[in-house]
């Protein structure tokens, strides 16, 4: 038996990014995420170039995910939520980069320097809520906003049977 010493080990675990340590790390290995009030903040690098890309995902987004609709659908119609009305798209269709299921923002994103596309970040229903549990324990996103938001999501998921 042959022992090997891992010098990336560390790189490794701190490289959970977005994912944790389920399959989307693997596809998304410079996806990294940090918790800010307006919500959750997740930087993506350049394949090509390794140019850094910050993209932050309301609360409300985050929200509307977890229900499985895109903020887009959830909000859109709400004159009062109409502003978090962000178009995303889902893997449903194909597996994007070796994730089978998961939500991402419409439209490339390229980079500045380069011009390739970036990475797209996934978020996954089912990630979601472990998010929101930061926004709820910092206070960053009030009860009865969030209550709102939620009824707001998950009556459109139902009504388009995703619920």
């Amino acid at each position: 038996m042959t022992q090997s010493f891992d010098g990336f080990g560390d790189v490794i675990e701190a490289g959970s990014g977005i994912f944790g340590s389920s399959d989307g790390l693997e596809a998304f290995d410079s996806v990294r995420h940090r918790y800010a009030p307006e919500g959750l903040v997740v930087e993506a690098h350049c394949g090509a170039c390794g140019r850094a890309r910050h993209l932050t995902i309301d609360w409300p987004e985050v929200i509307a995910l977890k229900y499985n609709v895109s903020p887009s659908e959830a909000y859109s119609q709400h004159p009062a939520m109409r502003q978090y009305a962000s178009p995303w798209m889902n893997t449903s269709a194909a597996q994007a980069r070796g994730v089978a299921y998961a939500w991402y923002p419409q439209g490339a994103v390229r980079c500045s320097k380069c011009g390739t596309d970036f990475s797209r970040a996934l978020i996954r229903p089912g990630e979601c809520d472990g998010h929101l549990q930061e926004a709820r324990r910092n206070g960053w996103m009030p009860p009865q906003a969030e209550r709102a938001f939620s009824q707001q999501a998950a009556g459109v998921a139902r009504q388009l049977g995703r619920g």
